[in-house]
């Protein structure tokens, strides 16, 4: 399912290639497409460590609330019901906007939170630059450290909100004095100047006029030093790309792995780990392998395949109801996680070759493919096929 939403940027060098109108490169479309199962897998990783209420984005909470229109629009008290939930489902949404924009929209692949990768030990571990927030003065520090398939670093911060915003407004004000609360800082101390992002997305619901659409308004702000900041060795996009699969490993039932990957510590190399290995029927993914597992949409019912040892068997859970579905894969590409586990055990810095994968020319209904590789569906269009120790 797709919904469509408004679009403003602001100080951008350059439009982005993504964000281009096809008449006039030098201009942006003001106009996207969202797909909601892309956009819930990227709110399931910035929100859930391991398993959501309803893992199937096909129920994606806050769907249920939107309206019968192609825009994204809520419903009224959609957002919540009290000041309280309204402002809790406001910023999750923002944050989940924030990183399918990133991604999706100027190929930043790789998302982390901040204070994870200031932590990480790849950084404490080799000395040189370093990274600080300051929590002398009141406000808050950005989101997100992020890398994009080349490496190159920067800031992101996410807002959602239900008010007009614009970027001569004393919320974006606000929210750029936000990019002086951290520095990066080279060997000797001074600080580097890094590029970073705002992403502020504004909510429509069934009160608002006609003329009010759910707007994402992102702009290009940089923190305060000189000379710009560049990841020369790579310690700190490592240290994203680390942080940004962690959670994925939390998924799939490995809290070592996810241990190491958030605070940068490697594992004894002699550990091995067991993981499922899945295919999935979709033609367009039928070279693909995943690791991975199903979350069951009723954990009473019936596992939908005969162990390892027979020939795969769909069997719904429940042969008779035509209401009740098998359950909802989540993995992530064979080769991603092997990666991350061989750097897990000699070296972070080995991460640098890790690239994103191209995108998918296939479309299901319910089911999302990201170029890190992590992929969420219908458990009844994947199968296990082996089981492997890394």
């Amino acid at each position: 399912m797709k919904k469509s939403i408004k679009l403003a940027i602001n100080a951008f060098p350059s439009v982005p290639a993504k964000l281009q109108r096809h008449d006039d490169a030098t201009k942006s479309v003001t106009e996207l497409s969202v797909d909601l199962a892309d956009l819930y897998l990227h709110h399931f990783f910035d929100k859930w460590e391991r398993i959501p209420p309803n893992p199937d984005p096909v129920h994606f909470d806050h769907v249920r609330y939107l309206m019968p229109t192609p825009d994204f629009r809520f419903q009224r008290n959609g957002l919540g019901a009290s000041t309280t939930s309204r402002g809790n489902t406001s910023n999750e949404l923002g944050h989940a906007f924030c990183r399918w924009f990133l991604a999706e929209k100027l190929d930043i692949t790789y998302i982390a939170h901040l204070e994870h990768v200031r932590d990480h030990g790849t950084l404490a571990s080799r000395g040189g630059v370093s990274v600080q927030t300051d929590n002398t003065t009141k406000g808050d520090a950005p989101d997100y450290f992020c890398a994009d398939g080349g490496g190159a670093v920067s800031l992101a911060e996410a807002k959602g909100t239900s008010r007009a915003v614009g970027f001569k407004s004393a919320d974006f004000k606000r929210w750029r004095n936000q990019f002086k609360r951290v520095k990066v800082l080279d060997v000797a101390g001074k600080p580097l100047r890094v590029k970073g992002y705002i992403v502020a997305t504004r909510w429509a619901t069934e009160q608002n006029s006609p003329a009010v659409y759910t707007k994402l308004s992102a702009e290009d702000p940089e923190t305060v030093g000189d000379p710009e900041f560049r990841d020369e060795d790579g310690r700190v996009a490592v240290a994203v790309k680390a942080v940004h699969y962690g959670s994925t490993f939390l998924k799939l039932g490995q809290p070592l792995i996810a241990a190491a990957l958030i605070s940068g510590f490697l594992l004894p190399s002699d550990l091995k780990f067991e993981f499922a290995v899945w295919e999935c029927l979709h033609p367009a993914l039928a070279s693909v392998k995943f690791v991975g597992g199903y979350f069951p949409t009723d954990t009473r019912a019936a596992q939908p395949y005969f162990d390892f040892g027979r020939k795969p068997v769909i069997s719904p859970p429940n042969l008779l109801r035509l209401d009740v579905s098998g359950g909802t894969f989540f993995g992530v590409e064979e080769q991603t996680a092997r990666s991350l586990i061989k750097a897990a055990k000699t070296d972070f810095i080995n991460l640098t070759g890790l690239r994103p994968l191209d995108q998918w020319q296939g479309e299901v209904s319910g089911m999302s493919f990201l170029r890190d590789g992590h992929i969420i569906g219908p458990v009844n269009i994947f199968r296990p096929v082996a089981i492997i120790s890394v």
